[in-house]
């Protein structure tokens, strides 16, 4: 079986979306959803599977099976599920329960004994796949599919599938909202939306109307249902191109409008015509073909683009300039600002509840660096018209920093409204890009909140920004809300930020060291410099509790060269009771801003030049981990080679659990690997972490690469590492960081 074509599997995703935003309810949603992807994939059977505990108002057991496929005994299967499930025995979706993780198995005659496939071999199944819906607090259930044929992994599809079971959750916690009395049903989310939603079938005839239809065309929803479209809100002179267009498709499967926006004019009651943006979309269910659209009134929009253009003037280009980004042409932040606490200021005046939405695409700056700047302007460019016709007339969409974009939303009657231009966001951004000859895919993370009495301007997007991280961990491509729970963590951020401003001015940072130590014989070979925070109030915080917070605000900058002048300080003191031997190595981690600030050589040589260490042998080992390289890896290797002429060597932290890829060992000046400390951790009990130390250690060895391995607690650890030839031991074994005083007063000193 062939895999999936990546444009096939992109349609997937998009008729998913439709199915979730256009069904009427749970059972619907799931039994649509299955059908499209038998269909699209190639499954002979679906079945979905719910949490009766975490979601006991969804439908327990669905299922799905293809008309085409061979004869499947799904009564045999059932009972088989059902008998396992009464002896506690598990199956492939309590496989997927219980550790979270997809599961693709190719051939069950090849299956591994322990995978719980018992069930579908008396189907005659022979391969299947199982998916998590989840929520981003848990797992309510799972979509399993299968074949009568061995099915390879497919990579594309895995994405796609995954992406879908995430997107059904994210829909089914607002059901479980709803069926608890905070959220109505999805059908009660489209009635009750800003703008005018139209269902259509294959004959013209309208079969879906909301409330913002009837307000906007004049028409009740009773009295247009059954009624052509064309005869109720099409201008005479434009219905005989939409009879045939509707024809072109239905004939050809071709259509040059669908899923793009469209300013067109409508006709309402009255007769008069005024200017609309509809979206179309199609939909095949029970083999017949409906046509949705979502329409808003652009008059106001219309009419204040002609008086912008009536009254351009050097004055207003200036002041645009001013005003405007010139990459996007959209509002820039100081006009975003402006107009943001413009609308706070009138929040008393009933004006409705007022929403920030942050959208940041997703590995932005991976795609910057693949395909180059130029092409990285174009997609930001692209994206900004997106933006521009996926929100309300009202709304304003700014570009606020580097991939970020932010939309202010006045008068905003619920979250389901808001939710309602997210998803119209997502679904916009995830269409391919063409750009010189690239097929560029894309996906957007999305952080939404609300003002409330006291919320400020900076407060708010800092909210909104806060929630988009929030999306982004939680594998990007979707949206979240501000909560209590994030307001709490952005009031302590908020807080650390602000005292850590003082924190440099009133000495309270402070640097600890840890030794590092030959695997041989366990002489002292160099120190890492671990920063500390001496807080007033909360005593002494580790760098997890700050530097977060350090480098979202860019006070990283001023503490790193805190960090590199204080250990040049203090080297002068521990190399002078160090053995002259071998220079003592003194390690400082970067961060990701560090590097892409542009004085950071200039820095560490004003401070090496002006160190006075009368002769003593020191070396600065410079440790960034693969994410903080990968964050923007042409700009990392030009700046770790400058470091290097420096006299500086290059250790690649954390080795094993980011990209770890052999590009980067070459691409990189390089001199040591760091091995995770999981890998340390495990490798006296788990045969494979051992033989991963094993060859990392071969691969680094082979490269001229020395091996450090941190995490090094007992002495069963520091044999095993030495049994794979491991260079340098670091960890708890030979002594916690400790002050330098405390430092020097270590066996290796005395």
């Amino acid at each position: 079986m062939t895999p999936t074509r990546q444009d096939d599997c992109l349609d997937l995703l998009d008729q998913v979306m439709r199915i979730i935003s256009t069904a009427d309810a749970p059972q619907t949603i799931l039994q649509q959803t299955l059908r499209c992807v038998c269909r699209t994939a190639d499954w002979a059977l679906g079945h979905a599977a719910m949490d009766v505990h975490t979601a006991p108002h969804l439908p327990a057991d669905v299922w799905h099976v293809a008309p085409d496929s061979p004869s499947t005994n799904v009564n045999a299967f059932r009972q088989a599920l059902k008998a396992q499930r009464h002896n506690q025995q598990s199956n492939l979706a309590e496989h997927v329960f219980d550790n979270g993780q997809l599961q693709w198995i190719d051939d069950f005659d090849c299956a591994d004994p322990h995978t719980p496939v018992a069930a579908a071999c008396i189907a005659g199944l022979a391969a299947g796949c199982a998916v998590p819906i989840s929520t981003p607090q848990q797992i309510i259930g799972v979509l399993e599919f299968y074949t009568h044929q061995p099915r390879p992994r497919d990579a594309a599809l895995i994405e796609v599938m995954t992406q879908i079971g995430t997107n059904l959750g994210n829909a089914f916690e607002r059901h479980l909202q709803d069926a608890s009395g905070s959220g109505p049903p999805s059908w009660r989310i489209i009635d009750n939306a800003g703008e005018a939603f139209v269902g259509m079938d294959a004959s013209g005839c309208i079969t879906q109307w909301n409330r913002a239809a009837a307000a906007m065309f004049g028409w009740s929803r009773s009295e247009v249902l059954g009624q052509r479209v064309a005869d109720m809100i099409i201008p005479p002179r434009y219905r005989e191109a939409h009879t045939d267009g509707i024809h072109r498709y239905l004939t050809t499967g071709t259509s040059r409008v669908l899923g793009k926006p469209r300013k067109v004019h409508g006709l309402n009651r009255q007769g008069r015509e005024f200017p609309i943006e509809i979206t179309r979309w199609h939909l095949q269910h029970d083999n017949d073909n409906l046509f949705y659209a979502f329409i808003r009134d652009i008059t106001e929009r219309e009419q204040y683009e002609a008086q912008l253009v009536q009254h351009a003037s050097r004055e207003f280009e200036l002041q645009q300039q001013a005003l405007h980004d010139k990459l996007t042409e959209l509002p820039n932040r100081r006009l975003l600002m402006e107009r943001l606490e413009q609308l706070l200021a009138r929040r008393d005046e009933h004006l409705g509840r007022l929403a920030v939405l942050c959208v940041d695409l997703d590995n932005f700056k991976r795609n910057n660096a693949y395909f180059g700047h130029a092409v990285g302007n174009q997609i930001l460019a692209a994206v900004a018209e997106k933006l521009r016709f996926a929100v309300r007339p009202a709304d304003l969409v700014a570009h606020d920093n580097g991939d970020e974009f932010v939309i202010v939303c006045p008068n905003i009657p619920s979250y389901r409204d808001a939710a309602s231009i997210a998803i119209r966001i997502l679904v916009s951004i995830k269409q391919r890009l063409h750009i010189q000859n690239y097929n560029i895919p894309l996906s957007a993370s999305i952080g939404i909140a609300f003002a409330d009495a006291n919320s400020s301007g900076q407060y708010l997007l800092n909210a909104a920004d806060t929630a988009m991280y929030r999306a982004k961990s939680a594998g990007g491509g979707q949206f979240a809300f501000f909560d209590e729970q994030m307001r709490l963590v952005a009031d302590s951020r908020m807080r650390i930020e602000s005292d850590l401003h003082d924190a440099l001015a009133r000495d309270q940072l402070r640097l600890y060291y840890q030794p590092i130590v030959s695997a041989v014989d366990e002489t002292l070979t160099g120190v890492e410099a671990l920063i500390r925070w001496q807080h007033p109030e909360y005593g002494l915080l580790t760098p997890d509790e700050f530097i977060p917070v350090a480098e979202d605000s860019k006070l990283i900058v001023p503490i790193g060269t805190w960090v590199f002048e204080q250990a040049y300080r203090d080297a002068r003191e521990l190399a002078a009771k160090h053995s002259r031997q071998h220079p003592l190595q003194i390690s400082i981690n970067l961060s990701a801003v560090q590097l892409e600030h542009a004085d950071l050589v200039n820095t560490v040589r004003r401070i090496q030049q002006a160190a006075v260490l009368d002769s003593i042998p020191v070396v600065l080992r410079l440790e960034v981990t693969e994410t903080v390289a990968m964050h923007d890896p042409n700009t990392s290797a030009a700046i770790l080679w400058q470091l290097r002429k420096l006299g500086a060597t290059i250790a690649l932290d954390d080795f094993g659990i980011g990209y770890s890829s052999l590009t980067y060992l070459r691409r990189f000046p390089v001199d040591y690997i760091k091995l995770d400390k999981s890998f340390v951790k495990d490798m006296t009990t788990d045969p494979v972490a051992h033989a991963i130390v094993r060859c990392i250690t071969d691969l680094a060895h082979a490269l001229q690469l020395k091996v450090v391995a941190e995490g090094v607690e007992t002495r069963e650890q520091v044999q095993a590492l030495r049994q794979t030839e491991v260079d340098l031991l670091q960890g708890f074994l030979y002594a916690k960081p400790a002050p330098l005083a405390e430092f020097l007063r270590m066996a290796w000193f005395t």
